[in-house]
């Protein structure tokens, strides 16, 4: 679909998307879920720009919203009068909109359908925040997701179809591959998962756990590997590598390369 081939209708009214309505489209295509302010951030300079936008986008069937409070608790839940959950990892508000692809608009995209279910709602919204500032430490011409890498891995060799990282950020032959733990998981798993990175096209990977307990969990596990950083959410600027310790992000992209 180019620029132009699809239009916002309201009654009457007809509106051509714009370059920005297809960027945020695709964001949400690859990310599955974003809060308000994380839009506003990314594609507009204020709130009511963003607000009348999204609400047009909205009424005109690409985007759909829901509050936290809905997406987080089930309707039995919120009639039992149970409290939103706090969350130690991020800070979200019970009335904070979060926005993704409208069911309708869904079918006619490349859509992850898996990325829509509950469990993925905060995993998603932590890594916008990641990748939010990881684009601006990384060098890099593209930055893949998950569910674009699952389809460029059945042409390109060097990627695995079902062990994929949440994000890379690449430029050439220069990837890092980018992980966002909030569970752990079995050592076996994990063995097998660092054994694929450990020989594959990524030159970088690096683990960021949202648990500080969890960090030397992490790092006892990747002490065999070469490529393998691990980092707290928290501290993003600060890797831990197995031969190298604990260093910059910057020290880490430049020092822990194949």
């Amino acid at each position: 679909m180019n620029v132009g081939e699809l239009y916002l209708s309201s009654r009457s009214e007809f509106t051509a998307l714009l370059a920005r309505d297809w960027e945020l489209l695709g964001y949400l295509e690859q990310q599955g879920f974003a809060t308000f302010p994380q839009i506003k951030e990314r594609y507009f300079n204020n709130h009511q720009n963003c607000y009348a936008r999204l609400k047009r986008l909205a009424a005109c069937g690409f985007v759909a919203k829901s509050s936290a409070t809905n997406l987080f608790l089930t309707q039995k839940e919120r009639a039992e009068g149970k409290l939103f959950p706090f969350i130690s990892e991020f800070n979200l508000n019970p009335n904070t909109q979060i926005y993704y692809l409208a069911r309708k608009f869904r079918a006619k995209y490349a859509f992850s359908e898996g990325l829509l279910k509950k469990e993925m709602v905060l995993h998603q919204l932590m890594l916008n925040e990641l990748r939010e500032f990881l684009e601006k430490e990384i060098p890099h011409n593209t930055v893949l997701t998950d569910t674009k890498i699952r389809v460029i891995s059945r042409v390109e060799r060097g990627r695995h179809e079902k062990i994929r990282p949440d994000l890379s950020f690449e430029f050439g032959s220069f990837k890092v591959a980018v992980e966002l733990e909030r569970t752990i998981k079995s050592k076996a798993r994990y063995y097998e998962r660092f054994l694929y990175y450990e020989t594959s096209l990524y030159t970088h990977v690096i683990y960021y756990t949202t648990n500080r307990k969890k960090l030397e969990h992490l790092i006892e596990r990747a002490r065999p590997f070469q490529k393998i950083g691990i980092a707290y959410l928290k501290s993003p600027l600060e890797v831990y590598h197995n031969i190298l310790g604990f260093l910059s992000l910057q020290t880490f992209l430049r020092k822990a390369q194949k």
